[in-house]
């Protein structure tokens, strides 16, 4: 069963790109750049 499907949801994006294996490492990898430095800044401001 689905859990996404109150009001507030509005579905997934879902952009399909060929050969665009490039494009995805390097959004993945901003991804967990942006991810790291949240909890760098979390970390920092726990202490």
């Amino acid at each position: 069963m689905r859990k996404n499907t109150g009001d507030n949801y509005r579905g997934c994006l879902v952009i399909k790109v060929l050969k665009g294996a490039d494009l995805y490492r390097r959004i993945e990898g901003s991804w967990y750049g942006i991810v790291e430095s949240a909890r760098d800044a979390d970390q920092q401001n726990r202490t």
